[in-house]
C-alpha cells in the first residue's frame, strides 16, 4: 500500500513537488486543517494557479485526513 522509500520521490506520488505544471486540466480538492498534508495541498493549489491553471481548494477547520468517509457519524439535523 505504501511506496518504498527512495531518495528521488516521481511528482506522481507527491504533485505538490510537480516543477512542471503546464497542460494539466483544472482541479479541486479540499483539505481539513489538522490534516498532514495541508501545506502540500495548498502549495499544490497555489503552484497550479501560478501556472496558471484553474484550481481551487475548500478548507475545513479542524477536520482531519479523509474526514469524508467519517461523515456517516455525523447526525444531521432534519429540520
Amino acid at each position: 500500500m505504501y511506496k518504498e522509500h527512495k531518495a528521488e520521490v516521481p511528482p506522481c506520488a507527491a504533485p505538490a513537488r510537480q516543477t512542471d505544471y503546464s497542460n494539466l486540466p483544472p482541479a479541486y480538492t479540499f483539505v481539513g486543517t489538522a490534516e498532514p498534508f495541508l501545506d502540500e495541498t495548498l502549495t499544490f493549489i497555489d503552484n497550479l494557479k501560478n501556472a496558471g491553471i484553474e484550481a481551487s481548494v475548500d478548507v475545513y477547520d479542524g477536520m482531519y485526513h479523509a474526514f469524508y468517509k467519517g461523515s456517516f457519524w455525523i447526525p444531521c439535523n432534519s429540520s
